[in-house]
């Protein structure tokens, strides 16, 4: 009986690592989905907002028209890239050669890097404004977080039984939680 009680333990303290895990999963999780968020809508509105603007390189000429009154796709672009990205595929002031040299693959990949680039270029300037999570997602954030403290609180009382067998328990329990759940890529760019 006593062996199914440390073995219970070492169970316990596995499972509160094992919360630990899940909630950091979970942020992760609603970050990536947040950024997703955030990159289509801005996908969306860049693809509204130069559709119906014209470009500064336009501003005198008027954009012409199809049949249905809607813009036909311009001709002209922006040459420089913190203004407006350029659509891959179509040309550009003064690279129109440089354009027509660049293969199908090429332009559907470099709208992947476009994308990342614009990512990559929020993150370094610090302009990623944060993000509060829905009702459902805080909600079941908290309930991880009540989880895991009630989970935490039983160790410690169990600690507080003073066996030091049990202690022992939790220790090996801390240890194989921390080597089964917490083994995660490092990143090197943090310090």
């Amino acid at each position: 009986m006593f062996a199914g009680s440390c073995i219970g333990v070492i169970c316990l303290v596995l499972s509160l690592e094992l919360l630990r895990r899940l909630g950091r999963v979970y942020d992760s999780f609603i970050v990536r989905r947040a950024r997703l968020r955030r990159l289509y809508m801005s996908d969306s509105s860049t693809a509204q907002s130069t559709s119906n603007v014209p470009l500064r390189s336009e501003e005198n000429t008027k954009p012409a028209t199809n049949c249905c009154g809607g813009n036909v796709e311009p001709d002209a672009r922006f040459s420089s890239a913190d203004d407006i990205t350029p659509v891959p595929g179509s040309p550009q002031n003064g690279d129109s050669k440089k354009q027509a040299s660049v293969s199908a693959a090429a332009a559907a990949s470099s709208a992947n890097v476009i994308r990342d680039g614009a990512v990559q270029r929020e993150r370094q300037e610090g302009m990623l404004a944060p993000y509060r999570p829905s009702l459902v997602e805080h909600s079941v954030r908290s309930l991880l977080h009540m989880v895991q403290f009630a989970v935490a609180y039983i160790i410690m009382l169990l600690a507080m039984y003073f066996n030091g067998y049990i202690i022992i328990c939790i220790f090996i329990g801390a240890f194989l939680g921390a080597f089964i759940f917490s083994w995660e890529p490092v990143d090197l760019n943090k310090e």
